[in-house]
């Protein structure tokens, strides 16, 4: 959870200035711990709840949910802010959050098959497994920062 909002402080950082570091991302998460712990139970349980219900379910609230912690650490929201304003920005966008959504899940399973093939070396297994999630984990970190960033900008009307 608080590496999740570092990595996520990082990222927004990096992408409005061109460069971060390790302690602003610790202060970001630091400020913005109890709104991410809030977060990550109310989302935790409706996904809970949604997976329980059969996968789909809990994959439509996935896809719902999915901005949430970046909003909250981009925008500084508090949990039911950062949930309602996921919600608003995947409904206005559902076609490109989609797309989105169906690729990081493709690069997740493709990540998770290469990592279980390496766990059966040992150390040097475990090892790739540990640098492949941390790529993969920062790389999907960046993207949804970058996605958030252009999908919540306001749309111009167009004129008739």
């Amino acid at each position: 959870l608080f590496v999740h909002g570092m990595t996520v402080a990082m990222a927004q950082e990096a992408v409005g200035t061109g460069s971060t570091n390790v302690s602003d991302g610790i202060n970001i998460a630091k400020d913005r711990f109890f709104h991410l712990l809030g977060g990550a139970i109310l989302v935790g349980l409706i996904l809970l709840i949604g997976f329980m219900l059969l996968i789909i379910p809990g994959l439509i609230a996935a896809f719902l949910l999915m901005f949430t912690f970046v909003a909250i650490v981009v925008e500084d929201l508090g949990p039911m802010q950062g949930i309602k304003r996921s919600l608003e920005v995947v409904k206005s966008h559902l076609g490109d959050v989609l797309i989105l959504f169906v690729a990081i899940l493709v690069m997740g399973v493709i990540i998770g098959v290469a990592s279980a093939a390496f766990g059966f070396i040992p150390i040097l297994g475990q090892a790739v497994q540990a640098v492949l999630s941390g790529l993969f984990g920062g790389y999907v970190s960046v993207v949804m920062v970058l996605a958030y960033r252009e999908l919540s900008q306001p749309q111009p009307v167009p004129q008739a």
